[in-house]
């Protein structure tokens, strides 16, 4: 026999089953949903485990599902800065930064679009050399502005 997980992890309890072949419920838990989220998973793949009494070897299928991402992106918590770097000018300055971007009204971009362009006559070596450089001194500048 053959079982699967499911587990939900939610802002306050994580819930989770697991099943046997016939989608019949053998075991299934409430867990504390806790801060750093995998310790509320391990306790409740735990408790799965001691409440039914079989090898574990015989799961075969787990299921994770979450609102954490939809969650911090909609409250705009703990979220960090991001920086996107577009390689390829002159060639990708056709298409505006974040042109496709979903326009969600909670979601503020920061303004910072930098393209390096770079001469393409340069040999590959001195190119790449010269491009690493740069990037390397905007991170730093961004991070010391704790971006």
């Amino acid at each position: 026999m053959n079982y699967r997980i499911g587990i939900d992890v939610g802002g306050t309890n994580t819930d989770a089953v697991l099943l046997d072949n016939d989608k019949t419920v053998i075991a299934r838990t409430k867990q504390s949903t806790t801060s750093d989220v995998i310790t509320g998973i391990e306790q409740a793949i735990a408790s799965l485990l001691k409440d039914s009494d079989i090898d574990k070897t015989t799961i075969t299928e787990a299921m994770l599902g979450t609102t954490h991402c939809t969650n911090a992106i909609v409250e705009r918590k703990g979220l960090n800065s991001v920086v996107h770097f577009r390689l390829g000018a002159p060639a990708t300055l056709a298409i505006p930064p974040s042109l496709m971007f979903p326009t969600i009204s909670v979601i503020i971009w920061l303004p910072i679009y930098l393209s390096l362009r770079e001469d393409l006559s340069m040999t590959a070596g001195y190119s790449l050399l010269s491009t690493k450089r740069k990037y390397v001194d905007i991170c730093g500048r961004l991070k010391a502005k704790s971006m």
